[in-house]
């Protein structure tokens, strides 16, 4: 966006503008040549310079190199018993650098590690396939409602502990894995890796079985941190379809009926569906847990 007549003062050899020089407000599309596998990361600069004057603008432009390609799908396990049950974890939030330093496949191994560390999954892990990809996001990072982040499956949080993202890319995305199809997606689970450090995590379910945990870095105090959001979220919520076991209010809940919360309404919803085989609305083995 210039203020009269610019020209290109320099750019890298391997790049090439659709115009050199131009006036006033221009739309350019920039051309970045491919650069061999294996090929170190480049950088360079484009210079603009506006004519007879000693203004300039930059605009800094880095390559870099991947082991895998983009949205390439990698599999990480494969069932050796069983029919084999779907996990796809997604990062979402790592940028071309995040993937070609290792960043992004380190942490998507760590969470894979995790989500298995714990019983019944550590002793059932040969009944699993595992699948990541290769997602590149636009920046690193996850938004907040205070801040705005580029990712691949528009993750971001939304207040609190919430996340939420761009649920039909992510399922779509799921697809693409060898053994995930329309007819099973209802019973694989997805897993979404935010990155983020942030304490956070939310297990979104659908009444068809349907889950897309969220489950970012969190460096917290276990089981605040990845480890037990990843055990919570995706082990509890998204794969055992538990419900969570904490205080919302402090009252008997025979007292509690819907007319005053949704918890009963909730509860039963759920039971019909075949979720929250953890929880009962009674402390006596012989009466029903459903009112």
């Amino acid at each position: 966006n210039a203020e009269g007549a610019w020209t290109v003062k320099s750019k890298p050899d391997w790049c090439s503008l659709s115009a050199n020089s131009g006036t006033g407000k221009t739309e350019l599309t920039l051309t970045i040549n491919d650069m061999a596998q294996g090929s170190a990361t480049r950088t360079g600069e484009i210079v603009f310079k506006l004519t007879n004057k000693d203004y300039t603008s930059k605009c800094t432009v880095s390559q870099y190199n991947y082991e895998y390609g983009e949205d390439q799908v990698l599999t990480l396990q494969s069932h050796s018993k069983g029919n084999g049950v779907n996990l796809v974890f997604l990062g979402d939030g790592f940028d071309a650098k995040d993937i070609s330093d290792g960043t992004y496949l380190k942490d998507i191994k760590l969470e894979v590690e995790n989500f298995f560390a714990i019983e019944p999954y550590k002793t059932y892990r040969n009944y699993f396939n595992v699948y990541t990809a290769i997602p590149v996001s636009p920046e690193s990072g996850i938004g907040t409602v205070n801040s705005i982040r580029y990712a691949k499956f528009a993750t971001t949080y939304t207040g609190g502990v919430g996340l939420k993202c761009d649920y039909d890319a992510a399922f779509k995305y799921a697809l693409k894995t060898p053994t995930v199809t329309s007819s099973n997606l209802n019973k694989s689970l997805i897993i979404m890796i935010p990155n983020s450090t942030d304490y956070g995590g939310i297990c979104q379910m659908w009444d068809d079985g349907s889950a897309i945990a969220f489950c970012p870095l969190s460096t917290y105090g276990y089981p605040l941190d990845t480890r037990g959001v990843i055990q919570h979220e995706a082990g509890g919520h998204g794969f055992g379809k538990l419900g969570d076991e904490y205080i919302y209010h402090n009252e008997f809940i025979d007292f509690c009926t819907c007319a005053c919360c949704g918890h009963v309404r909730e509860f039963n919803y759920a039971k019909a569906l075949g979720w929250y085989a953890n929880l009962s609305l009674t402390g006596k083995i012989d009466r029903k847990s459903v009112v």
